[in-house]
């Protein structure tokens, strides 16, 4: 049996605090799951008022930098509001950055 995180993440100021600290936290997650042996951790795009995640392949690759195994990847991806062509090389970009985890 395998498990994952999979992120459809919501955004409350009084709740996440700054975006900042938003983000940092879903890193640090990404991070614990990694060495409590998770196998992997999913990003799902959303542009909804207060489920605004507007780029998995950009957190994609940070999470890759500060991870080592867990496989990363992209749950939901808006295609027809992105041009598919540059969110081919932005995923093949966050898939090098880590070492073939996407």
């Amino acid at each position: 049996m395998r498990f994952g995180l999979c992120y459809i993440p919501d955004y409350h100021q009084e709740l996440s605090g700054s975006w900042q600290d938003w983000y940092d936290n879903m890193i640090e997650e990404v991070r614990l799951a990694e060495a409590l042996g998770f196998d992997g951790a999913w990003f799902a795009e959303h542009r909804v008022a207060g489920f605004a995640f507007g780029s998995p392949a950009l957190f994609i690759a940070a999470c890759a930098r500060e991870t080592r195994h867990i496989r990363l990847g992209c749950s939901v991806s808006l295609l027809p509001l992105n041009n598919p062509v540059r969110a081919a090389e932005d995923y093949a970009m966050a898939d090098v950055l880590s070492h073939g985890r996407l």
